[in-house]
Parts: structure tokens; C-alpha cells; sequence
């Protein structure tokens, strides 16, 4: 089972993509939340076993929150952001992260970026895709069974941030996420 767990909560939201003229800006829980659900219809329409979780599932060590240890046992825990880091305006690559002992993380994260770059160039975008990253340092990385988080495009770019505060913007990211996880789970 595939657990996609909403980046950050209501109360902590995350960053905020920059101000673009005629799009509203949004937190990185929103586009989490939006980009999740899509993510999630579109593994369920395919049949791939999935659930959908509020933030909150994973304590700093990264052990599941006591109250949720009653959950079906999970192939891989999965979070959707996007990049916050750093002010720059011309950053516009998107890469997945993964526990660098983690084999299973690695071909995971593989696949999802591999899926990311598709779209990307599919939709003519600029975007470019630096593929998985191997990073114990992030708690969510330290569940006991395989992670990923997938931080595509830039919340400091004004296209991205356009893209992600559009209509359709996050439900397309998730979409291609869901779709290298659907690659990774046929090959298991």
C-alpha cells in the first residue's frame, strides 16, 4: 500500500509561493492537499492500493503517530511539496528525495522523477528535473518502511508559483506523481 500523507497542516502551512500578477498565492499545504488527492484518484483509478492522510502521521524520528499504528502495513509513505528554499527567483528544478540506504526508496524515486520530467517536457515547460536525491537527514525519510519526498518546482519562481496557484496547477503535479508510482508499484 502506497500512503500519501498531506505536506504540513492548516495551522503550520509551509511556504508561500511568490506574488504573480492575476494569481493568488498559495501555502505549500494547499498544493500538498490538492496534489494528494489527485495523486490518490488517479493510483485508485489504476488500482493501485493507496490511502490518503492528513499531515500529522509521523512523529519527529519518524515512527507513526501512535494513534495511527493501526494502519495496513504501507510499501511506501509518500509527501508532495513544493521547493521553498531560498529566495531565488530563477530556480526551476523539481527532485525527489529518498533515505540513501533505502533501495526501494531509490527505484521509487527514480520513477517519480522520471514521470515529472515527461510532464514537464510534455507541457513545454523549462523545468528541469535533477532526479532523486539521497538524504537521511529529513525525519518523514525514517519511517519504518520506504519514503519519498517529491519537492517539485519553486515556490521563489513566478511561473512555477503561477502553475501551482492556477485552477488545475497542483492537480497536474499530482497527477504525474501518481503516475511514476504507478510505474514503480507494476515493477515491484
Amino acid at each position: 500500500m502506497i500512503i500519501l500523507s498531506v505536506a504540513h497542516t492548516k495551522l503550520a502551512p509551509g511556504a508561500r509561493t511568490v506574488a504573480v500578477e492575476g494569481v493568488e498565492q498559495v501555502y505549500e499545504y494547499d498544493v500538498s492537499k490538492r496534489a494528494s488527492r489527485a495523486c490518490f484518484e488517479r493510483l485508485c483509478l489504476a488500482q493501485v492500493p493507496a490511502m490518503l492522510v492528513e499531515a500529522g502521521w509521523f512523529t519527529r524520528d519518524g515512527a507513526m503517530a501512535p494513534k495511527q499504528r493501526v494502519c495496513a502495513p504501507a510499501t511506501m509513505a509518500v509527501e508532495i511539496h513544493f521547493n521553498a528554499s531560498g529566495e531565488n527567483p530563477n530556480a526551476n528544478y523539481s527532485e525527489v528525495i529518498h533515505h540513501p540506504k533505502s533501495k526501494t526508496g531509490l527505484a521509487c524515486a527514480t520513477e517519480v522523477s522520471s514521470a515529472i520530467a515527461a510532464g514537464f517536457l510534455a507541457g513545454n515547460h523549462k523545468w528541469s528535473v535533477r532526479g532523486p536525491r539521497g538524504d537521511g537527514g529529513l525525519f518523514f525519510l525514517k519511517a519504518p518502511f520506504p519514503a519519498i519526498i517529491v519537492e517539485g518546482l519553486f515556490g521563489s519562481n513566478a511561473e512555477q508559483s503561477a502553475f501551482l496557484g492556477s485552477s488545475g496547477g497542483p492537480e497536474s503535479y499530482g497527477m504525474l506523481v501518481a503516475e511514476g508510482l504507478k510505474k514503480w508499484w507494476s515493477k515491484r
